[in-house]
């Protein structure tokens, strides 16, 4: 490339990454909800950035649109678009930029640039969704997940360029990056929306297998097709071919071999349980603008409206989404309007319950106050809840607190090392107390069956939903509120990642979604969907209420525990191999 065509080819570039930026920020700025637009804008601040300041890494064309590729090709596997099967070579083109850049000058900034550029792809065209709730939530998370991915992916490299021989340095990257998933599941950052297993969500039919091993195991599939297919693209020139054939064939088997047994699994299970009636209903209150400014008693004759047009004489549970009503104190409940009014409706048909998510808090004194960060007002303190209730004839109420909360909006991550920071989470609308919360996941018993309460989030994290199985629920309700996101396709990845938890569990899984899909799933992950976006809908379905304990159910994530074992393994060895080749010098 010639530099007269080189520097046509950086200002043309800076100039469509600039255009995009400002014409969807004036889109973002002026437009009450955003859509689609989130996408221009981080596609246009990331083609300014790297064509203004990172112009000699876009010069190597080579790299960077393998790197390109692969974070195309991520985005275009996940669900909604969900061409689920080029996640099994979507790593291919990242591994064969790492290959050329081995021992070049720089290589190490040139990995973890490349591998930033192809993971920030992959988040920004996956989940810009984000950015509807909040914009600065939207950058934070998109940059953050980028960055903590290529610094796994740089680790990698790192590491393998330290292994000589066996099997170990084809173990690293797999290892490595199911242990940061894992961690992704387990602090305050958590964001696990994009793990590798979660791909399968699509098609569930092919991972019944997910029983055993839970999702890592699907990300553990991925791994292994991906790394087969480097060594088979990269062994297709040699000369006997021998390399290649071998690749090739073991290809096809780890490619073909679960993907039998899930088949197989799925056309063999049988739905099983006792058999109960659960209606839903989608209120559809847009949540930015509608949802928390009518009063409550104008939103509940919708809601009644609306499950009274479902219920029957057998219909044994009614299900509204996370946050319906409130807030209300949960130490002083029945003096609510609201609360009497869903009582009243559940005595007048003995045989219901009723599930909803409330809105609520929790005042305590300085003496009963548990530890904790709470709002504090006079000598009352004040714990915000996130509440599912279950309401039965003649009964008081049972209560359950979500208690996985989403960083940024309902959690403060790492607020007692960053006090600093605190003035700008508040003044960003960030949460700044601590919110109540439960040590473990409980389920709701009743005379109809045992259902676990899932709120929101907590419906995409398996290991923490094992909990409510391990009280006894025999299937699981999730409430939640997906208008939050406008009309992309964050309320469709949310409810197919329930999917997930129903092969898991093997339970049914009930989803009423204020403003998304309401939804019923079955022991297999077959879903149902009732209604489409932003469409008030009521509906009813029999379910099947089991006691099943499934193998994943016992064990948990038994591969995430073994990656985290080889990680510390390689890490070991990698570290000494290094001190080694230092004393020999």
């Amino acid at each position: 490339m010639t530099d007269t065509l080189s520097g046509t080819v950086r200002w043309l570039g800076l100039g469509v990454g600039l255009l995009c930026m400002s014409v969807s920020g004036y889109e973002l700025f002026h437009l009450p909800l955003w859509s689609y637009w989130p996408i221009a804008f981080f596609l246009g601040l990331w083609m300014t950035y790297i064509f203004l300041t990172r112009w000699k890494y876009v010069r190597e064309t080579a790299q960077i649109a393998r790197a390109t590729l692969s974070g195309v090709l991520l985005a275009l596997a996940f669900p909604s678009p969900g061409i689920t099967p080029l996640i099994f070579v979507a790593f291919i083109p990242l591994f064969l930029v790492t290959r050329d850049l081995y021992g070049r000058p720089g290589e190490g900034r040139r990995v973890f640039f490349y591998a930033f550029h192809a993971y920030y792809l992959w988040n920004a065209l996956s989940t810009f969704w984000v950015m509807n709730t909040a914009f600065v939530a939207g950058l934070t998370a998109i940059g953050l997940n980028s960055l903590f991915m290529a610094c796994v992916y740089w680790l990698a490299f790192q590491t393998q360029k330290r292994l000589t021989g066996g099997i170990l340095p084809w173990l690293v990257i797999p290892a490595y990056w199911t242990t940061f998933e894992w961690l992704h599941l387990h602090w305050d950052l958590a964001w696990p929306w994009l793990n590798l297993g979660n791909y399968f969500a699509a098609h569930p039919a092919w991972v019944q297998w997910y029983a055993y091993t839970g999702a890592f195991g699907g990300a553990l599939w991925i791994w292994v097709a991906n790394i087969l297919g480097y060594v088979m693209w990269t062994a297709r020139n040699d000369e006997d071919r021998r390399g290649f054939r071998i690749a090739a064939t073991w290809f096809v088997i780890v490619l073909f071999v679960p993907l039998t047994i899930g088949l197989v699994q799925y056309n063999r299970y049988t739905e099983t349980g006792k058999p109960i009636q659960v209606a839903v209903v989608q209120p559809n209150f847009e949540p930015h603008y509608e949802k928390f400014t009518i009063p409550d008693e104008e939103q509940l004759q919708r809601f009644l409206r609306l499950g009274r047009s479902v219920l029957t004489d057998s219909t044994d549970y009614l299900i509204f989404p996370e946050t319906s009503f409130g807030p209300f104190p949960s130490n002083f409940l029945e003096d609510q309007p609201v609360i009497d009014s869903l009582q009243a409706l559940v005595d007048g048909h003995p045989q219901l319950h009723l599930l909803t998510g409330l809105s609520s808090y929790m005042i305590y004194t300085a003496e009963n106050k548990p530890a904790g960060d709470f709002d504090q007002y006079g000598d009352k303190f004040v714990a915000q809840e996130n509440s599912a209730w279950q309401f039965t004839a003649h009964e008081p109420p049972s209560k359950y607190l979500k208690s996985i909360f989403v960083p940024g909006a309902e959690l403060f991550p790492f607020k007692r090392f960053l006090p600093f920071l605190r003035p700008i989470v508040k003044k960003l609308g960030g949460a700044m107390g601590d919110w109540g919360h439960q040590e473990h996941p409980t389920a709701f018993h009743g005379q109809a069956s045992n259902v676990g309460p899932v709120i929101c989030y907590e419906s995409i994290f398996g290991q923490y939903d094992i909990g409510y199985v391990l009280d006894g629920a025999q299937w699981l309700a999730v409430m939640t509120n997906d208008g939050w996101w406008d009309d992309t396709p964050g309320h469709r990845q949310h409810a197919a990642l329930a999917r997930l938890r129903a092969i898991e569990l093997r339970k049914d899984v009930v989803r009423s979604a204020n403003m998304g899909w309401c939804s019923f799933i079955n022991q297999r992950g077959d879903i149902e969907v009732v209604n489409n976006y932003g469409e008030e809908a009521a509906a009813r379905q029999t379910i099947y209420a089991n006691d099943t304990v499934t193998y994943y159910a016992r064990i948990g994530d038994f591969i995430a525990r073994i990656a985290l074992l080889i990680s510390g393994l390689a890490a070991i060895v990698a570290v000494t191999a290094k001190y080694r080749k230092k004393d020999q010098v």
